[in-house]
């Protein structure tokens, strides 16, 4: 498929056709001149925009002409083929009235041509078009043209665009139960066991809870674990521990044997024997009456928090667990009834690659991948996923990070080592800058001058002034006006890089007056 673009001219169109015959850079994207044609009585393009200018100085028309752009798709077709298209085109859309220069660049993946079109038919009419009426008729000529020299084309059709809450709605993250739903679904065919899927699931980042998997106790013993914020150490070496979700805030007295902190200051285990009598306490410390641990551990059990039994998850990144009884209203997705799926399914081992991930768990770098593999396939969006930490959490992402902050700080360095050196020697680039900017005018003069000249030759040959052979003024623009071009360039370019060069210095002279004065104010 061709892609074509064109806009209307303004001002000087001989600088529009410079630009695409590419004198600057001695015809370099061209073939060197080779891929570049005119259907003009002057037979050389590069005299072509001075034919143009000259038939339009007695004319009013804010145009000056049209500059359209086709472009081959990548891989398809050659200079030559695009050359053949972009003539065919141009004689279609104007009825064969068009006076145009073709230029095809080869500087692109794409191969595309230029043409730069004149504000007058051949028939001196001047070529008017709204380009909103035009603009598919354009296209349709594009392709039909591809068509015919075999060239793909992309069947346009019409489609409605999304509102912004449509694409939201689109691009909107999973919630956490709607990723426990498509993971399980995902994972309960692929799986021979309650076991396998529970390990799968945390390999690839999720957290399963099951009561099912809890050790039995000693039933000789009350264990428990406490958190450092039921703890209260006492003056005798004994600790008292609330009893949680009590709202009356009763404790119980714990001898030092029977404490063990797991985690120093964070969390401790106790163990007491179920036949031992234990002093009970208010929230204020004052000594209640002594009960025996039976009936404590009656209580601890009264008050857990409801709602901690049977299967639960946390989805990556969530601090809130998901009980599996309420991941959908529509489907159960309880304990038993996953283990009744599993079951149906009759397996009698676990897909490999799922047991793969489950082999290679314990490699976090296998595991991240496996969970990306888990997102594409059953189309979770996390939008966790997005996070700078997953962009930079592989060893290797971060030493390439911390070497672009390092290399930054050395270019901050090194560039405040060349401001500081520029403004000691202010005075000599503003010097240089001044200079540049007079060679500049005299090569703008230059360039003129020869515009002016040439287009005086132009005028003397068609009024049969003179005669002049149009390869030799041909090869004078090439040879004359191409330096010159870009010379214009090359200076330019340096007045740029001396203008930000002495802002730079003026910039960092201002913040130190600023700052200067803003010390002498505190004073």
């Amino acid at each position: 498929m061709a892609t074509t673009r064109f806009w209307s001219l303004k001002g000087n169109i001989v600088k529009a056709l410079d630009y695409v015959l590419d004198l600057k850079d001695r015809q370099r994207k061209t073939g060197g001149g080779s891929y570049i044609e005119t259907n003009m009585t002057t037979g050389s393009p590069a005299l072509a925009g001075y034919m143009m200018k000259n038939g339009q100085t007695s004319r009013n028309n804010k145009n000056v002409g049209y500059h359209f752009q086709i472009s081959l798709p990548v891989g398809e077709g050659d200079e030559q083929l695009c050359m053949e298209i972009a003539r065919e085109w141009m004689d279609r859309i104007s009825g064969g009235q068009a006076q145009y220069v073709v230029a095809v660049h080869n500087n692109t993946k794409n191969i595309h041509a230029h043409i730069i079109a004149d504000a007058y038919l051949k028939n001196g009419k001047q070529w008017k078009f709204k380009w909103a009426i035009e603009n598919k008729r354009f296209r349709a000529v594009a392709d039909q043209v591809c068509r015919e020299h075999g060239l793909s084309v992309l069947e346009n059709e019409y489609s409605k665009g999304m509102t912004y809450k449509e694409w939201m709605d689109r691009n909107e993250p999973d919630s956490k139960h709607a990723m426990l739903k498509k993971t399980l679904d995902y994972v309960i065919p692929r799986v021979s066991s309650m076991e396998d899927l529970k390990s799968y699931m945390r390999a690839v980042g999720f957290k399963v809870y099951d009561d099912a998997e809890k050790k039995k106790m000693d039933e000789n013993f009350f264990e428990f674990t406490a958190d450092i914020k039921i703890i209260e150490p006492q003056p005798n070496g004994q600790y008292h521990i609330r009893i949680p979700y009590d709202r009356e805030c009763h404790k119980i007295e714990v001898d030092p044997t029977e404490f063990e902190w797991i985690k120093e200051n964070k969390t401790a285990r106790v163990r007491i024997p179920i036949d031992k009598m234990l002093n009970y306490y208010d929230k204020k410390d004052c000594f209640l009456d002594r009960r025996s641990c039976a009936q404590i551990k009656g209580v601890f059990e009264d008050k857990r928090k409801k709602g901690r039994k049977d299967l639960r998850f946390k989805v990556p990144e969530s601090k809130k667990c998901i009980r599996a009884s309420h991941i959908s209203k529509d489907e159960d997705y309880s304990r038993q009834a996953i283990i009744q799926a599993i079951n149906r399914n009759g397996r009698t081992e676990t897909d490999p690659k799922i047991a793969a991930v489950i082999a290679h768990q314990n490699d976090w770098s296998y595991a991240r991948e496996a969970r990306r593999h888990l997102f594409e396939v059953t189309g979770i969006n996390a939008q966790f996923q997005g996070k700078e930490f997953y962009k930079v959490a592989s060893k290797s992402n971060y030493y390439k990070w911390k070497a672009a902050q390092i290399e930054k700080r050395l270019d901050r360095m090194h560039f405040r080592n060349l401001v500081e050196k520029d403004r000691q020697n202010l005075n000599g680039l503003k010097a240089r800058r001044a200079e540049l900017t007079a060679e500049l005018k005299e090569c703008q003069q230059s360039l003129d001058q020869f515009d002016r000249e040439l287009q005086q030759l132009m005028l003397d040959r068609v009024e049969d002034v003179t005669k002049v052979d149009e390869s030799v003024l041909a090869k004078r623009i090439e040879d004359t006006k191409g330096p010159l071009l870009e010379n214009k360039d090359r200076l330019r370019e340096m007045i740029n890089l001396y203008d930000q060069r002495i802002n730079n210095v003026q910039y960092l002279q201002k913040q130190e007056e600023k700052e200067s004065v803003e010390r002498v104010r505190t004073r």
